[in-house]
């Protein structure tokens, strides 16, 4: 019981941290720097420059009937947390809009707002909570339809920057871009770590010896099937094996040091768990 005590403690407080880092970033660089951000925060932040409505307040309002659908469609626990990840997100909005920022310079903004955003939302989804908007509308699109998370995302970010575009110019949009590429590949690490491999697939006649190599080079596992071509009815013998992007080119040389017409491809992976790699686990 007190460990569980302890938990919800410490994701209270890795909450509350993320939404106050999320909420000063609004004010400290989005804002200064004319840029809008993602999702409905974003609206929040064009109405307020178009309009001069209150962010805080617009984004609270905005939030409230997207988290009581996702209370009673998507998993409640996450809610709870991105409850309270909205609500200190919009209070820090609110306390710290009088604030005084020294930066000037956009580009300033757009990179230290993107790592600020990201560090924020990345430890709050490390630890399954949220500030909200969009992450919410995704978990709902994703478990009743099967659309993907990002394609969501995407879509609805797509949307408020055209919109954007018209009213605010092109480099606004541009701005805003970005900084959320900037966020996502912070979030990224800060949801995965530094742990991007490579997923490496080797279809070869002379599998074995290649693989036998692959395992004395980078001492790590590799599985091997058998695998048919549908044009020529040939079995050939399947490799796939994960390495670290670094190794790349000694495993091209390796397998073409063997065999010269090898067919490999090589795909990106977020994350590798097991095989000699370390596990890292989310709670």
């Amino acid at each position: 019981m007190k460990k569980k005590i302890l938990k919800v403690i410490q994701k209270l407080l890795i909450t509350i941290i993320g939404a106050a880092m999320v909420g000063v970033a609004v004010n400290l660089f989005y804002v200064p720097g004319g840029i809008l951000g993602g999702g409905l925060t974003a609206i929040a932040i064009m109405c307020n420059i178009l309009l001069g409505t209150n962010i805080a307040l617009l984004a609270l309002i905005l939030n409230i009937p997207v988290l009581i659908a996702g209370y009673f469609l998507v998993d409640r626990p996450f809610m709870i947390y991105s409850s309270i990840g909205m609500l200190f997100m919009t209070l820090t909005i609110q306390l710290t809009q009088a604030i005084p920022t020294p930066l000037v310079n956009q580009l300033t903004c757009i990179v230290a707002g993107g790592v600020c955003i990201g560090v924020g939302a990345g430890i709050m989804l490390r630890y399954n909570s949220s500030c909200g908007g969009m992450d919410v509308v995704g978990r709902i699109l994703f478990k009743y339809y099967s659309i993907p998370m990002g394609n969501t995302s995407l879509l609805a970010n797509g949307v408020i920057l055209t919109v954007g575009c018209y009213f605010l110019g092109l480099d606004m949009v541009v701005a805003t871009i970005l900084t959320i590429f900037i966020s996502g590949r912070v979030i990224n690490y800060m949801v995965e770590g530094i742990n991007y491999k490579r997923t490496v697939i080797i279809i070869s006649q002379n599998a074995d010896e290649i693989a036998a190599s692959l395992m004395e080079e980078f001492g790590r596992g590799v599985t091997i099937t058998e695998s048919i071509g549908a044009y020529s009815g040939e079995t050939k013998k399947q490799i796939m094996c994960a390495i670290a992007p670094y190794q790349t080119p000694k495993l091209r040389n390796i397998v073409l040091k063997i065999d010269t017409c090898a067919f490999v491809t090589i795909t990106e992976s977020i994350s590798v768990i097991g095989g000699g790699f370390k596990d890292r686990r989310l709670d």
